[in-house]
């Protein structure tokens, strides 16, 4: 009813917003080839010596953690790439914003076991709305179709990126 079309309002503008926040770190490792430039395990060292992070750990073990992002910094550096890109797909259904929702999390958490930064606002907000898009009913079209999910995920993203302008973060580890 009129609440539905009231709460799927506020969605699209949330996910617009929220997309927003996610996407143009996405846009801006795709400007500065992050990907192919960066190494994720040099945030790591960084993150132990300057500000201790894992310094309980014996140094066999840190070196051998180290190696192991190293070598797997390509993939998680695409992981984080098409996280950070998925945003574009928030408005399409419940199921897939709960994915995407999941997956931000997911991106977050990586970072703080490998740096000890933790976004735990960032954290709570994606999991707060992940648990409403489980437990609030719904009625059948409950988002927009996927043609229009396309356009207004654009749209909107759009929208966001120059009206709210939420800072580009993208820099290299190296």
């Amino acid at each position: 009813g009129e609440k539905w079309v009231k709460t799927k309002g506020l969605f699209v503008l949330l996910f617009s917003v929220l997309g927003a926040y996610y996407l143009l770190p996405g846009i801006g490792k795709i400007r500065i080839n992050w990907v192919f430039e960066n190494d994720l395990s040099n945030l790591a060292v960084a993150a132990y010596y300057q500000n201790g992070w894992l310094s309980f750990l014996s140094e066999e073990t840190l070196i051998s953690w180290w190696r192991l992002l190293a070598f797997s910094s390509p993939a998680m550096e695409v992981g984080a790439l098409l996280i950070e890109l998925s945003a574009v797909l928030l408005l399409f259904n419940r199921r897939l914003a709960f994915i995407v929702l999941f997956a931000f999390v997911s991106l977050r958490f990586g970072i703080f076991v490998t740096t000890g930064i933790f976004f735990w606002k960032w954290i709570v907000l994606d999991c707060a709305i992940g648990i409403y898009l489980l437990v609030a009913s719904r009625p059948k079209d409950e988002f927009l179709s996927y043609k229009q999910g396309l356009q207004g995920a654009l749209a909107k993203l759009c929208v966001a990126i120059f009206r709210h302008g939420p800072t580009n973060l993208a820099w290299y580890e190296s």
